[in-house]
């Protein structure tokens, strides 16, 4: 006071504005008090203490300077620090400590009895934060994990539902495949049908004997006038030629007459002997027996891959005895000119036919692709396309495998049934126009094999029919529903999750007493959600103030070791 000339209170514990002879006592010059003994608890030192503040405040005469000079010390000096980098010390002591140490009394805690309830709700939250912590993931940690065991099941229906799409898928092809090699196979039959009918009249024989013996213009002329009558009247749906060859394998007629193939020698073709491969080109086989499906040969004519249908002509009617073949009648057909399969292609149907021939070509290859519903647009792009096109090996191994079922067949055994699904069907087929990289394709295979007429036996012609039907077609509804039900889920989750995120924070904002969220405390206090705090008072001095008189007394280097050791050994205890 003034009038003794003391003040009361112990320095770097003294609230700054208790430094003043003039000061009346306050509350909150014991919470300045309490907070310096915590922040000497924590790191061992008093607050603001250093030998320049020391040194700054003995340099002054008398005391009310001494303490004028205190007073600006700590008003100027930065924020305090050391006790925030703690180990052990969070957020919420460090605030505490900080309030305590406000150098504007306003913004202290109003009494010590508020540090008091400060440090217990601190003490109360981190009592809760396991419970929090574990009522925060606990629920999100049960949404995932039945978020993954609903995807694993989800996931799992989708495919069961794929594998049903697909079986279905499979089993319609196949029926497909053998409605379509039905429909070839009936149409091979008619064209020989046709060609025999031909080769069999009395006045196609008498001109073919004349043209073949005679070989005078008027005879050839004849023959290739009648020959391009025939091939006006019959209907053979895309038959690009009809030729004529005698015995010796001479080309006597064509329609449409091409020069440079008439009067060539072509014995060595297949659909001359019927052998099932060309032969030398100077070989003289005699002419075939019996009508005949050839291999893939490249038309001197036209250049094309082509395929033809041969008969025998006979020198006698089919009645007579002794008759012997004295020529061929054939007719031939391009690659990618079959427009019995290309109607489908126009139908709009997602299965699309594919012929092959499993036979070897002129060139010693299997599986050469005869018709395809892109074969004839590729071809006008690329006119040696064709001679790239042919079916995969492992395919071509599984179609003889079921020609190998077909012939020996067991109808008793059930494993039979399954084991020529397994071959006829192909769940990860790739399109020869479009590559191994190709997208994938289901398909099912099924030979072309005629009725003969003689022994009304089954002959396979060494054809097959392939349809195919596009993979992500078969399976888009599935694929549909999925993404319609995933887009729900993630909804529904982000929903769950938003509303648990938000219940959450609620009751962290309830449970929150920092002093940062003041707005939200009076809220809580006029919502009734927690006690109101204390409020503040004026009476009431710390029992820790002490009286110095006559000038303030530091305390010496070894008190100042002492002291710091008993608070670093009390700290100690504290935390412990």
């Amino acid at each position: 006071s003034p009038q003794t000339g003391t003040v009361m209170g112990t320095p770097d514990y003294m609230a700054p504005e208790q430094a003043d002879l003039h000061a009346v006592p306050d509350a909150r010059w014991d919470v300045y008090a309490l907070g310096a003994l915590l922040y000497a608890m924590l790191t061992g030192n008093a607050p603001h203490r250093s030998d320049k503040a020391l040194a700054y405040i003995q340099q002054a005469e008398g005391l009310e300077e001494q303490l004028s000079r205190y007073r600006q010390f700590i008003e100027q000096a930065p924020r305090l620090k050391l006790h925030r980098h703690l180990s052990g010390v969070d957020r919420a002591l460090s605030e505490i400590v900080h309030r305590c140490l406000a150098v504007d009394p306003h913004r202290r805690f109003a009494n010590p009895q508020a540090v008091i309830d400060a440090l217990h709700s601190r003490n109360a939250r981190r009592s809760r934060r396991p419970l929090l912590v574990l009522g925060l993931v606990g629920p999100f940690v049960l949404l995932s994990i039945v978020s993954l065991f609903g995807y694993n099941v989800f996931e799992t229906s989708l495919d069961d539902s794929r594998d049903a799409l697909t079986r279905r898928a499979l089993e319609a092809d196949r029926f497909a495949a053998q409605f379509v090699a039905e429909t070839v196979a009936r149409e091979i039959d008619q064209r020989w049908r046709i060609l025999e009918r031909v080769a069999s009249e009395d006045a196609f024989r008498t001109v073919f004997q004349a043209a073949a013996a005679e070989r005078s213009p008027t005879a050839r002329r004849d023959l290739q006038e009648l020959l391009e009558r025939l091939d006006r009247e019959q209907v053979l749906a895309d038959s690009d030629s009809w030729y004529v060859l005698d015995r010796r394998g001479t080309q006597l007629a064509r329609s449409p007459m091409m020069e440079n193939t008439l009067g060539g020698e072509y014995a060595f073709r297949d659909y001359f002997h019927g052998q099932g491969r060309d032969l030398p080109r100077d070989a003289r086989p005699e002419p075939l027996k019996a009508p005949h499906l050839s291999i893939v040969f490249t038309s001197e004519a036209t250049h094309e891959r082509t395929v033809a249908l041969s008969v025998p002509i006979f020198d006698k009617p089919a009645d007579a005895d002794g008759r012997r073949a004295i020529g061929v009648l054939c007719h031939s057909v391009g690659l990618g000119h079959f427009a019995e399969l290309r109607a489908d292609e126009r139908s709009g149907n997602n299965q699309l036919p594919v012929l092959i021939d499993s036979r070897k070509d002129e060139a010693g290859r299997r599986g050469a692709i005869l018709e395809h519903p892109g074969l004839k647009a590729l071809i006008e792009q690329d006119g040696r396309a064709a001679e790239r096109l042919y079916l995969p090996p492992g395919t071509l191994a599984d179609l003889e495998r079921l020609r190998r079922l077909r012939r020996e067949p067991h109808h008793d055994d059930p494993a039979e049934a399954v084991q020529t699904n397994e071959l006829a069907w192909l769940d990860d087929y790739r399109d020869p126009l479009e590559g191994e990289a190709g997208e994938r394709w289901l398909a099912a295979i099924e030979p072309v094999e005629v009725l003969t007429r003689k022994r009304l036996s089954i002959r396979d012609t060494g054809w097959a029919v392939l349809v195919q039907e596009r993979y992500e077609a078969v399976v888009a509804p599935v694929q549909q529903l999925r993404e319609q039900l995933l887009w729900r889920a993630k909804l529904a989750t982000t929903v769950v999750a938003v509303v648990l995120a938000g219940l959450w924070g609620f009751v962290i904002l309830v449970l929150n007493e920092s002093p940062r969220l003041r707005w939200f405390d009076r809220l809580r206090r006029r919502t009734s959600l927690t006690p109101q705090s204390n409020t503040p008072s004026s009476t009431g001095l710390a029992g820790s103030s002490l009286s110095s008189s006559g000038s303030m007394s530091f305390p010496t280097p070894s008190e100042t070791a002492q002291g710091e050791a008993k608070a670093a050994d009390t700290a100690g205890h504290e935390t412990g």
